[in-house]
């Protein structure tokens, strides 16, 4: 009796035991398990903070593509990376998408990573004027009665047409690959506009009519110095070579004050001229872009253009512009003043690239949008 009693007592003791240690292991192997999975939410977190960033940096510059790396947040890592995609969802095919990215972002937690995979939307920022597809515009009358050309620049396919928000008038030597509208009147016999409107690609429109008036573009330098890649706060004069930017970074210049300018330029660039413009000379550009014109020039006074002039250049003019002398404009000229053509003015319109022109002329974008989601 007394050795069967003592053979259960060891043998409950062993059945206690064994549950201790059983249900010590099924505690630790919980409390593992508890681990990984704060680990794996904490890594999970880290990772959706990381879109969250490139959301926030692509609002504020849209051309942000330098990714991001971190050692220690949250004592963890987080690793972030950018690329161009034109498709709906990552490994997808092209859904025609003009400006998103493919962000995958990555957060990891001791021994626990987390990847997150998104395609993000940029709305486009970019509405290009229609006030930059004339060879001139004016917000003033226009008089085209002495001699004036406005051609093709190496592009016959392209009409160079003239526009007015006031009274045009025409006639003399002037002659226009183009059509010719005014917003108010003409002053001159419309069955004289064979002889001045010759268009290179005929629409079948009358050759001068009446049309609904175009708004100039926002001529304003010095909303737009915050944009300036280099800046002078005084008169400037520029007589020789001036380097600008590329194509995929345009230079902006700002000139607080007026600007003489008659020199050759390289590259790609736009002038924000607080004061009056000056050009005696030139104003050319080494290598024209064939697809558009490589500069603008934004003048918050008024413009004169003396001597025999070349200007490579799109100019948009806030008050009036006298032209003197025999000049050649490869671009465009645009003023909310008076054009006067006191001269002989040669102008063979191109319009202003679109890589430049946007840097200036810009709309509010919308906020990048996640167009999918992939944990």
């Amino acid at each position: 009796m007394g050795k069967m009693l003592l053979l259960l007592v060891v043998g409950m003791g062993l059945v206690v035991s064994y549950s201790a240690m059983q249900l010590n292991r099924s505690n630790l192997n919980a409390n593992a398990t508890a681990v990984d999975d704060y680990e794996i939410n904490q890594a999970r977190n880290l990772a959706r903070s990381g879109v969250e960033y490139v959301v926030s940096k692509l609002a504020e510059d849209s051309t942000w593509m330098t990714g991001y790396a971190n050692e220690n947040i949250s004592g963890g890592t987080l690793s972030v990376s950018i690329e161009r995609t034109r498709a709906m969802y990552p490994g997808g095919p092209d859904a025609g998408l003009n400006n998103a990215r493919l962000v995958t972002s990555t957060g990891t937690i001791l021994n626990q990573a987390f990847t997150i995979r998104t395609i993000v939307e940029i709305p486009s920022d970019y509405i290009r004027p229609p006030g930059l597809g004339y060879g001139i515009l004016s917000d003033k009358s226009m008089d085209l009665t002495g001699n004036v050309s406005i051609s093709d620049y190496n592009n016959p396919n392209l009409n160079s047409d003239i526009h007015t928000n006031q009274n045009l008038s025409f006639g003399g030597s002037s002659k226009v690959n183009g059509y010719g509208t005014y917003s108010n009147e003409t002053t001159s016999d419309p069955a004289g506009a064979t002889s001045v409107f010759q268009p290179n690609v005929n629409t079948g429109s009358d050759l001068v009519s009446s049309a609904p008036p175009v708004a100039i573009p926002e001529i304003d330098p010095s909303k737009w110095e915050s944009l300036a890649t280099r800046k002078f706060y005084s008169n400037t004069t520029i007589n020789s070579n001036f380097v600008l930017g590329t194509k995929e970074n345009p230079e902006i210049v700002y000139v607080r004050g007026d600007l003489h300018l008659n020199g050759q330029m390289t590259g790609y660039g736009v002038f924000l001229v607080t004061g009056d413009l000056t050009i005696n000379g030139g104003a050319t550009v080494s290598a024209i872009d064939p697809t558009g014109n490589n500069l603008g020039i934004i003048v918050g006074g008024d413009a004169k253009i003396n001597g025999i002039s070349k200007i490579d250049a799109n100019i948009l003019i806030k008050g009036d512009a006298k032209i003197n002398g025999t000049t050649t404009i490869v671009g465009s000229i645009m003023s909310e003043g008076e054009i006067d053509f006191a001269g002989t003015a040669n102008i063979y319109y191109n319009p202003l690239n679109d890589a430049v022109a946007k840097k200036v002329f810009q709309q509010d974008a919308g906020r990048p949008k996640v167009v999918s989601y992939f944990e």
